[in-house]
């Protein structure tokens, strides 16, 4: 007898339903019923000692994520260093007087370097992730949304002559985001 899903002699016909869910579902509890058997018969433990050291370990986890945004902070300085610096030594020199005060003065005044602000935005979120990695942490996806609040934080240190991750208010980097309507959780260790 030929079978072909509309006329299913044991259905008579009606729409026959998806086995998946239901296996999906019986194997899930059979795990979760495993697991919890093994755990009730002290096969499976938690020490909480190790609990207790994670917990420890915390402040020195954030030392270590502390060092490592300094090396990041220290070569993302020699990255535009050397940008600001290839690009100043390249920039064509335009309308220069013949004096040496003409020559000071309009060098300074047309010497601006050109730096495409994207190629370096993406060679930090780069070298962040590779530092990142090199600590054992999960590399972090590119945000449009947090780019473009890091960016005007960036143009508010330019404009206002300061460099720090808060405002002269107080402003620190999740009160900016929550400003622009970004939803911020801070993770330290296992803790949000």
């Amino acid at each position: 007898m030929k079978i072909d899903g509309s006329s299913c002699p044991i259905c008579h016909g009606k729409k026959s339903f998806s086995m998946k869910p239901i296996g999906i579902g019986i194997t899930l509890v059979t795990v979760v019923g495993i697991i919890g058997f093994l755990f009730m018969n002290d096969v499976i433990e938690f020490d909480q000692g190790d609990i207790e050291k994670s917990i420890q370990d915390i402040p020195k986890n954030v030392l270590d994520i502390v060092e490592t945004a300094k090396d990041v902070t220290t070569d993302t300085s020699k990255i535009l260093s050397r940008t600001i610096n290839d690009q100043l030594e390249n920039a064509p020199l335009e309308s220069i007087g013949t004096s040496l005060d003409d020559i000071t003065k309009n060098t300074k005044e047309s010497i601006i370097p050109k730096i495409d602000e994207n190629e370096l935005e993406k060679q930090i979120h780069d070298l962040t992730n590779k530092y990142r990695l090199q600590n054992g942490l999960n590399q972090l996806s590119l945000d449009d949304k947090l780019s473009n609040i890091a960016r005007k934080h960036s143009q508010d240190m330019a404009s206002r002559n300061y460099f720090e991750h808060d405002t002269p208010e107080g402003k620190d980097p999740t009160a900016r985001a929550t400003s622009q309507g970004y939803q911020c959780q801070k993770r330290i260790g296992n803790l949000i």
